[in-house]
């Protein structure tokens, strides 16, 4: 099959930014990626392939978006996750950086009492 000249198959996307998020919180990363034929697209932490479930939801938006939302993030959830997109033309992939801190340790926090 000939394909019409100046049509590009190459694989496009945008990147990724770095997140910061207190335990509990939700947090959604997404990256927009075009390419033809459709390319396969893989969520990574730490170079390990995430696993769809109900802590970790993978969607396209109808513009093309991939979107990954992890709710109640832990602080296990922090690493360096990648989006890997793939056809038959090659492969690329943007990466950030996920930090989960900690709840703050209320017992050892400060009281602070307000008086009007």
């Amino acid at each position: 099959v000939s394909q019409s000249p100046g049509r590009s198959h190459g694989l496009r996307r945008a990147t990724m930014s770095d997140q910061a998020v207190i335990e509990g919180q939700e947090v959604t990363m997404s990256v927009r990626i075009s390419g033809q034929p459709k390319p396969m697209l893989y969520w990574l932490r730490d170079r390990v392939t995430v696993k769809s479930g109900p802590r970790h939801i993978v969607r396209e938006t109808e513009d093309g978006t991939f979107e990954m939302t992890i709710k109640s993030a832990l602080r296990s959830d922090s690493g360096i996750y990648s989006c890997r997109i793939i056809n038959e033309y090659g492969t690329k992939q943007c990466d950030a950086k996920l930090q989960v801190k900690g709840m703050p340790d209320l017992k050892s926090s400060p009281i602070l009492y307000l008086s009007f």
